[in-house]
């Protein structure tokens, strides 16, 4: 058998690219973002420096297996560099209450909710990832205001959209305000939040492309912080 040509790694990394794309718009879901932009690195990650361990098995569904055995796995290796990886989604799965388990695998769940004897201003704050860091501050910061928010955090809206409407109310009650926070384009998030021209709906994101800057210089520019966020609340509970 001949001896295969090696490829290239800006073809591995184009070829990464392209698969992530292939992927989000086939899911409808997802940003191809960080593929795109850490392709080559994950190539020269994977040829380079990586040691997997192929008989580790925590590679299951979370609710079946202990992330611990992941990290123990990891910090007890001696023979060389060690790469872990947990998404965003896999790490509230080490919680130990089986019913908040099952509400993540539900798509969209309630993260923090007002009290259930608030009489104050209330609205529905969705957001997802490190998006939610901006969701939870402006919370705090909007307690002492008198309006009370409920954080839903929704890392799958297709998922979601698979609930039955009683358990969609649930976690989305209608006739509540709500502002959905994106730090990319928003238009995904409307059917969630309400039309552009609700006044009890927005929207917190970016929907402008070209820009070039540091994230924290550019969330800062288009209102992706704690503050923006408290202050599309306020708009919407009037």
């Amino acid at each position: 058998m001949p001896t295969p040509t090696p490829v290239p790694d800006s073809e591995l990394a184009n070829a990464v690219r392209a698969l992530a794309m292939d992927a989000v718009e086939t899911a409808r879901s997802g940003h191809p973002g960080m593929p795109m932009g850490m392709a080559d690195i994950a190539v020269a990650l994977w040829n380079r420096h990586l040691r997997l361990i192929p008989n580790l098995d925590v590679w299951r569904p979370c609710d079946t297996v202990e992330t611990a055995v992941a990290w123990a796995a990891a910090i007890e290796r001696r023979d060389g560099p060690t790469a872990l990886v947990l998404t965003r989604q896999n790490v509230p799965c080490q919680s130990r209450d089986q019913a908040a388990q099952a509400a993540i695998r539900r798509g969209g769940y309630v993260l923090a909710d007002w009290p259930a004897d608030t009489a104050a201003k209330r609205a529905v704050v969705i957001a997802t990832g490190s998006e939610v860091a901006l969701a939870q501050a402006a919370r705090e910061s909007l307690r002492g205001e008198g309006i009370a928010v409920r954080v839903v955090s929704m890392p799958c809206t297709d998922v979601f959209d698979r609930q039955d409407a009683d358990w969609r109310a649930a976690v989305l009650p209608p006739g509540i305000a709500r502002v959905a926070v994106e730090a990319g384009a928003t238009d995904g998030w409307r059917r969630y939040v309400g039309a552009a021209d609700d006044p009890r709906a927005a929207v917190v994101g970016l929907d402008r492309f070209g820009e070039s800057a540091p994230a924290a210089a550019l969330f800062q520019h288009f209102g992706i912080t704690a503050e923006g966020v408290a202050a599309a609340v306020r708009r919407v509970v009037g």
